[in-house]
């Protein structure tokens, strides 16, 4: 059930989110919506990114908590677990999930023991209506009250001081075997649907278009891209560019942080990419950005088609570049 602005402003927030990476720092830019909007004070979010951790103390998340970790807490109904089911809950003064609405599994032993509102988000992008290709951030605005005048939250939330920025900075080019001379342009080919991807010969023309301009290029993959796609996928991409690999969602954070310019797909890590306010491109095909696109204070959006030629898709990049 949606409430209007004027009939609670909490002090303190739960946000309870499920999804995957990409979801998530969404998730955060609205939780910063709400900040800002509600005059919030404290800002707890439960989720199960791998990022979660990595993103406590930074605006606007003032408290984490892996829901994995938290399911017997969630589940148990002997007297000793509801009593501090309820201590634990009963501090905020309204529960935002993102699971659906209050009668989802996971929301309702928190609803019991709210003392404050649940505010129910239904977290897919609506195809009919008014809010109909508006950004996801906005529609889930609108479905606890807040009207956001048209616009998503672009806020750079990562707030990064210039000495940890730049310990990032040399530790990427210590990674990649580079000096600190030239920009270093991080390019990410994975995404989770390779209907959302570009061909490996279009990331060639891009990459030869960056080093003209004076970049070092490297490509970085995770472990699905490293577990998903054949061992040819792989061996094209180090004959074009340098690979880094990184497992672990924090230290790909930060690598990425440190990099001078991100490219990517519509996925996760170009939304990671966005949040820290590294100059990100986002190229998207099927998916559409106005509803989907990466937030922050320095992206950029190239749509992209089975019909471009390479060279120009390389050129509408180096042009939002």
């Amino acid at each position: 059930m949606a409430h209007s602005v004027e009939a609670m402003n909490p002090s303190s927030i739960l946000i309870l989110h499920g999804g995957a990476l990409g979801d998530f720092v969404l998730a955060v830019h609205f939780a910063a919506a709400l900040r800002e909007h509600w005059n919030v004070q404290h800002v707890a979010m439960w989720a199960r990114s791998g990022l979660l951790v990595w993103m406590e103390g930074v605006h606007p998340i003032d408290e984490v908590a892996r829901l994995g970790v938290l399911t017997p807490f969630l589940y148990r109904d002997d007297e000793r677990s509801v009593s501090e089911r309820r201590r634990a809950i009963s501090r905020f003064e309204a529960i935002v999930s993102l699971f659906g609405g209050a009668a989802e599994p996971v929301v309702r032993p928190l609803a019991r023991a709210c003392r404050g509102n649940i505010y129910g988000i239904d977290p897919r992008p609506r195809t009919d209506g008014p809010l109909a290709g508006k950004h996801i951030t906005e529609q889930w605005l609108h479905q606890v009250g807040i009207e956001s005048a048209g616009t998503a939250p672009t806020s750079a939330l990562c707030d990064i001081d210039t000495e940890t920025r730049q310990g990032w900075f040399v530790n990427l080019r210590r990674r990649l075997r580079l000096g600190e001379s030239r920009p270093v342009a991080l390019c990410h080919p994975g995404s989770g649907s390779l209907k959302k991807c570009i061909r490996i010969e279009q990331w060639k023309v891009l990459i030869a278009a960056l080093r003209e301009c004076d970049f070092d290029v490297a490509w970085m993959i995770g472990p699905d891209e490293r577990e998903r796609m054949p061992t040819s996928w792989h061996r094209e991409l180090a004959s074009a560019a340098p690979v880094l690999y990184e497992e672990e969602l924090p230290a790909a954070a930060e690598l990425v942080a440190g990099c001078d310019l991100y490219i990517g797909l519509d996925a996760g890590m170009t939304h990671v990419a966005a949040m820290t306010g590294v100059k990100t491109v986002a190229l998207f095909g099927p998916t559409d950005p106005n509803v989907w696109r990466p937030l922050g204070r320095d992206v950029r959006v190239v749509r992209f088609s089975e019909k471009n030629r390479d060279e120009d898709l390389a050129y509408r990049v180096m042009v939002a570049v």
